[in-house]
């Protein structure tokens, strides 16, 4: 079935929370992006063998044959940051989208033979003009990027605040 990306932020807006649904789609495309990676032997399920960028670039090409758009890694210090761009959803998408990384990294961290990843947190930091900017962290962090992006900080001011924090 293929929806327009305004019928799929609708439908989205209207459920409760579709964060865990973002994250079953995550977890989907992480795991075809990872039969896609590694069809040829020897076969190694997780991408830890891979850098970011090739991870990114294999989730990326997943996303976008769905339609979410394209995907790149930005890292401003210690900070990760996957953007969307274009994003085709609107603002009522965001906590769908959040799913939906946190999904693909955590799977894409996990191997049978490793401990699994701890909880993965995503949070839109930045949006304009179709490019959607989301932080990957901890629950600490993704809790603070969240109160300082509804009040209108920067993504940079959030990144700099976050590492500052660390530091």
């Amino acid at each position: 079935m293929l929806l327009s990306t305004d019928v799929l932020g609708a439908l989205i807006a209207g459920h409760g929370d579709p964060r865990p649904l973002g994250r079953a789609v995550g977890t989907e495309i992480a795991e075809r992006a990872s039969l896609r990676s590694h069809a040829a032997p020897p076969v190694d399920p997780s991408f830890r063998s891979l850098s970011i960028s090739e991870v990114a670039d294999l989730l990326g090409g997943e996303l976008a044959l769905v339609g979410l758009g394209n995907l790149r890694v930005e890292r401003w210090g210690d900070a990760l940051l996957f953007v969307l761009d274009p994003c085709s959803l609107d603002r009522r998408a965001d906590a769908f989208l959040e799913g939906i990384i946190e999904g693909a990294v955590t799977q894409a961290g996990t191997s049978p033979r490793a401990r699994p990843l701890a909880t993965v947190h995503a949070r839109v930091v930045d949006r304009d003009d179709g490019t959607i900017r989301v932080l990957i962290g901890n629950e600490q962090a993704a809790r603070r990027a969240t109160e300082m992006y509804r009040v209108g900080a920067t993504f940079t001011d959030i990144v700099a605040a976050l590492q500052e924090r660390e530091g």
